[in-house]
Formats: C-alpha cells, sequence, structure tokens
C-alpha cells in the first residue's frame, strides 16, 4: 500500500512538472511569434519608407508634418521607366495604427499584424542635398503577451544632389 502511494504521488509530482514545461514552452512561442511579427512588419516597412525617401527629388513640407507623433511626409518621385511625369507618395498612419503607403489614387497598408506606436520623420538639410530620419515603433499583442520594437532609418533624397 505504501509503494502505491509512493508511486501515486511521483506521478502526480512527474505530470505537474510536464505541464508547467509545456505551458511554459507555449508562452515562449507565443512571445518568439510576436517578436517575429513586429520585427518583419518593421524591417519591410522600414525598407519600403527608406526606399520612398531615396526615390524622390523633393519632399512637399506644406503636406508634411516633422518632429511629431504621428508624423507625416508627403513626396515627390519621377515615374518610371520615362523619368519625365512626377508622382506623388504620403506616408502617414492610417486607421487602426496601420503605416499607409498612398501613390495616386493607390493605398498600401506597410503593417497588417503590429500595430503602430510611433512615427516620426525628421528633415535633414544641407547645403548640397536633403534627407529623411525615420523612427518608427510597432508593437503586437496577444491575449497574454505584448512585444515592442524601434525601428530606425535615414535616407538621402535622390533627386537632391
Amino acid at each position: 500500500m505504501i509503494e502505491l502511494i509512493v508511486y501515486v504521488t511521483l506521478f502526480i509530482i512527474l505530470s505537474v512538472s510536464a505541464f508547467q514545461l509545456i505551458v511554459s514552452a507555449f508562452s515562449v512561442y507565443r512571445h518568439a511569434k510576436l517578436w517575429r511579427t513586429v520585427n518583419v512588419e518593421g524591417e519591410a516597412a522600414l525598407q519600403m519608407i527608406i526606399r520612398e525617401v531615396r526615390d524622390a527629388y523633393a519632399v512637399d513640407n506644406s503636406l508634411s508634418a516633422f518632429d511629431i507623433n504621428p508624423g507625416t511626409i508627403a513626396l515627390r518621385t519621377f515615374a518610371y521607366p520615362t523619368g519625365t511625369a512626377t508622382t506623388s507618395s504620403l506616408i502617414r498612419k492610417g486607421a487602426g495604427g496601420a503605416i499607409e503607403l498612398i501613390k495616386g489614387t493607390t493605398t498600401v497598408s506597410l503593417t497588417n499584424d503590429a500595430v503602430l506606436q510611433n512615427l516620426v520623420f525628421r528633415s535633414i538639410t544641407t547645403p548640397k542635398s536633403r534627407g529623411i530620419r525615420v523612427e518608427l515603433t510597432l508593437t503586437a499583442s496577444s491575449s497574454i503577451a505584448s512585444t515592442t520594437s524601434n525601428f530606425y532609418g535615414t535616407a538621402v533624397l535622390r533627386g537632391s544632389y
């Protein structure tokens, strides 16, 4: 009878330990998934914004909001492949906390699962060129976890030098 009690006690201890291990592993998986979501979307959005800035030859200061959150930037770019006509790009915080890129009549969301917390554009002007510094913060959340990451990038307008 004592052997049975010892075996049952050991079984209960091992079962509780295994359950804790499974719960802990699931929590780590959720955090890793959120971290991946934030970083993949943040890097992709920042690369797209930097590419738009590099393709621009001018910034429309009247439509842009620098050094505030949420910032907005309006860019003038050449329409490829001819390089003669110009198009406009507008990058801003959209509905639901997504980053929106508006080119002409087309609106593209640069983030889907991550929510934009901070979007700041800073103008850099020198005698020979103009650049833009981009700062953005994204957050992804689930019912039990949340992850936030900051992203920074700088680009010089191609048509400004």
